[in-house]
């Protein structure tokens, strides 16, 4: 489907602007603010299409959203500083680690699903 091939490659550049980005950590986590939005929105959009999926990308995507939703509580609840590993862990490799999965779920959409018209 031509709408989830635009979905991936807008993901794909986003992420490797990200990842560019974060030479400078600031800009990174700005760009990662933006990718995180982008890749909300874009699994929402998803779930419209949910009656195409196979049992593996339903899953796959019940598996992003559950992360994604603890990840979001978290952040709301809980009170990481930004110093030190585990602020770092919190506010940069766990989102990282989230989009790059979105990605590869996309992805898996991608190539099972991109002929459907």
């Amino acid at each position: 489907m031509k709408m989830i091939r635009i979905l991936s490659l807008s993901n794909r550049l986003l992420l490797i602007a990200t990842i560019s980005l974060y030479a400078t950590i600031i800009f990174g986590l700005y760009a990662q603010v933006l990718l995180g939005g982008y890749q909300v929105l874009a699994a929402l959009l998803l779930i419209f299409l949910w009656k195409n999926y196979g049992k593996k990308e339903k899953n796959m995507l019940i598996i992003y959203w559950g992360i994604t939703l603890v990840y979001g509580i978290l952040s709301i609840i809980g009170n990481f500083s930004m110093n030190g590993f585990w602020g770092i862990l919190f506010w940069i490799i766990i989102p990282i680690s989230i989009a790059v999965y979105f990605t590869y779920v996309l992805e898996i959409i991608k190539k099972s699903y991109g002929n459907i018209k």
